[in-house]
């Protein structure tokens, strides 16, 4: 009895630095977006509940919620960090691929990083600014006011 033996190979994995250079362009795409909707779900959760737990809204928050605004000073701040840095590498990559003019396949990755780096500019610079406006709204409003 003969036994057939395929020696195919296995299927081709991306090379690592291939994914590795894909992180960049798509933290800067999707940094900033993704903390801003973090930022604003945190932010509601937090700062609604105490204010109407049952559908009967308070003057005031309770004394046991005294670290709600606190911890959302620390959220706002977080997604503050996380934005300008999702901006900041939009913004270094489109810088760095300026002047870049390979042929081939190599022109082909230079115009995707650099479409990727503009769509990182607007996301990130975009979203950086309307989390900066709820960070404001968060000092200049009060806690309920109700």
């Amino acid at each position: 009895m003969t036994r057939i033996v395929h020696t195919t190979a296995p299927p081709a994995i991306p090379a690592p630095h291939l994914l590795r250079q894909l992180v960049r362009p798509v933290f800067g795409v999707f940094g900033a977006p993704a903390a801003w909707i973090a930022q604003l779900l945190l932010n509601y959760a937090l700062a609604a509940y105490p204010c109407m737990p049952n559908d009967m809204p308070y003057p005031a928050p309770p004394s046991s919620w005294a670290w709600d605004r606190p911890v959302l000073f620390v959220v706002n701040i977080l997604a503050l960090i996380v934005a300008l840095a999702a901006a900041v590498t939009a913004t270094a990559d489109w810088r760095r691929t300026r002047g870049w003019n390979q042929h081939g396949a190599l022109q082909a990755r230079a115009t995707r990083v650099r479409f990727l780096a503009y769509c990182g500019l607007m996301t990130g610079w975009g979203f950086l600014l309307a989390i900066a406006f709820n960070t404001v709204d968060l000092i200049g409003v009060p806690a309920c006011s109700g």
